[in-house]
């Protein structure tokens, strides 16, 4: 193997419109260093530990969450009131490939003017030059604003020359547009935790494209910037941590996801393809479904989830994601296994091992159901929060529940209206289209919610390959949790129809497994 060297590249720092590359001091003794000198080598190596910093993405590592301070009320929502930001320790990267570093809780004041710097001493020795006029800060305007950090230095040791270079943190609050309108979707005072959440994951329509979550409108159409892009004010220096609405006396709808985000690797492919490989889009797709969760978790533990509806709290919804629930699904639920008990025990013919297996099961199952429901505190209401976006849909499997959340990340989030009309009677239908033969009660229905069954049976896969093959039911273990989720996942067009990318419902495999062991 031979290799060549073809030529060597050094950008020449007199040459118009050419970035000089790195310079740093070439030490020789005898040498007479400068400040200039020593200035040269601290910059070359920040710039080399920059690189590093982009090579590895920007986002949080860890830490630096953002919690309502003193002042709040008690029983105050958690994220509303009082007039100060608390933020945690931790540590993240900008875009820029800066480092941040919190050590210690850090309390930030939103109430009244700020504190005018100090003047210097100009007694006896100083530095030349008019003095700084103290001059009182602004005090922060009600309306939506961006929580950033970015690093910041200072210097000590002296009043006119510092002896050290003390590197620190600057904590702003970037104001955000005023948003009458998000997605089509009418702001309130209601969903604007929310609909805020969506603008700065996302394009707003007004910005010229109905693109979401820089995901373009076409396959190959240009890259869809999101809400936070379009900030002026916002620049790659600094590490955005948090979005909140501040009414000029208190603080409410605290989000962290609104403008958190996990490590963001670079991608190298660049223009529209690296839209499709990228991992920014994931990247916001993950920090969406974490918003969803953490608003409706704190709904929860707040009991204010058995009456929320989606379509006054959540303008746009994720196109999966988990929900809390009350005791009154797991009710229903188990009326529905209940009735279908009932039909299995009334199936004609011999009663096969098949057959043998699925009535015990179900009787099982129903035992569990039964347990789990005495444990099982306030929640959601699937049929109250979604109404009209959603039907039940039984049973799934977690795989294919997990396949089908890492696919919700690339899509778009989902209006809470129906995209149908109705009729006089309150009935979904279809818009300039053709009558469909589905049921009527499925159209206008983006959404079907699952029990994930692992939740039910964590040590037990009710797989149907496996139920013809058990000689007897295998342990099903310790009611595993006094909390049940559903999962929720919205469907997508194929042509004129609507395709749920789940397997047949484990109720349905069973039936259609002991009928067909029936008949013979």
């Amino acid at each position: 193997m031979t290799a060549f060297n073809l030529q060597s590249h050094f950008p020449e720092t007199t040459s118009p419109g050419t970035t000089a590359g790195l310079r740093w001091p070439s030490y020789r003794t005898g040498r007479v260093l400068t400040a200039t000198d020593l200035t040269a080598d601290q910059d070359a190596a920040r710039e080399r530990d920059r690189l590093l910093g982009r090579a590895a993405g920007h986002g949080i590592i860890t830490g630096l969450r953002v919690s309502t301070g003193a002042g709040a009320a008690a029983g105050a929502p958690q994220g509303s009131g009082g007039n100060t930001l608390t933020v945690a320790p931790g540590a993240g990267i900008t875009r820029s490939g800066r480092p941040v570093t919190l050590g210690a809780e850090t309390t930030l004041p939103l109430l009244g003017v700020l504190e005018a710097p100090t003047a210097p001493d100009l007694t006896g020795f100083h530095c030349c030059g008019s003095a700084p006029s103290p001059t009182a800060a602004s005090p922060l305007q009600a309306g939506a604003h961006l929580i950033a950090v970015r690093p910041a230095e200072r210097t000590e040791g002296g009043k006119c020359a510092g002896q050290w270079t003390v590197a620190g943190l600057e904590f702003r609050a970037i104001a955000l547009p005023a948003l009458t309108q998000v997605g089509g979707r009418e702001v309130t005072a209601a969903n604007r935790r929310n609909m805020l959440a969506m603008w700065c994951a996302a394009a707003d329509s007004d910005l010229g494209t109905p693109g979401w979550g820089g995901l373009p409108a076409g396959l190959f159409d240009p890259y869809v910037p999101t809400g936070l892009a379009t900030l002026t004010d916002l620049t790659t220096d600094d590490l955005p941590l948090a979005v909140f609405w501040w009414d000029g006396l208190s603080v409410a709808d605290l989000d962290l996801w609104s403008a958190r985000r996990r490590i963001v690797h670079p991608e190298p492919a660049g223009g529209n393809t690296g839209t499709l490989t990228g991992d920014e889009r994931i990247a916001a797709g993950q920090a969406r479904f974490h918003q969803f969760t953490e608003q409706t978790n704190q709904l929860w533990k707040e009991n204010r989830a058995s009456d929320a509806v989606a379509s006054e709290l959540f303008g746009l919804l994720p196109p999966a994601g988990f929900l809390p629930v009350a005791r009154d699904l797991v009710a229903s639920f188990g009326e529905g296994l209940a009735a279908l008990h009932e039909r299995l025990l009334r199936l004609d013919g011999d009663r096969s091992a098949a057959l043998l297996v699925a009535i015990p099961l179900l009787q099982r199952l129903l035992l569990r159901l039964d347990s789990l429901q005495g444990g099982i505190p306030s929640g959601f209401k699937p049929e109250q929060f979604f109404g009209r976006l959603a039907r039940f849909g039984g049973l799934i499997d977690w795989d294919v529940a997990e396949s089908m959340l890492r696919d919700s990340w690339h899509r778009r989030p989902v209006p809470t209206v129906a995209p149908w009309g109705e009729d006089e009677e309150g009935n979904p239908v279809r818009e300039r289209l053709h009558t469909s033969d589905r049921a009527p009660q499925q159209l206008g229905r983006p959404f079907v919610y699952y029990v994930v069954h692992q939740q039910v049976f964590p040590r037990t896969l009710l797989q149907l390959d496996d139920l013809a093959g058990l000689a007897g039911l295998p342990d099903l273990g310790a009611v595993p949790s006094s909390q049940l989720y559903v999962f929720f996942v919205a469907s997508w067009g194929l042509g004129r129809e609507t395709t749920y990318p789940v397997r047949p419902l484990m109720e349905e495999l069973l039936l259609a497994l002991a009928e067909e062991e029936g008949k013979q």
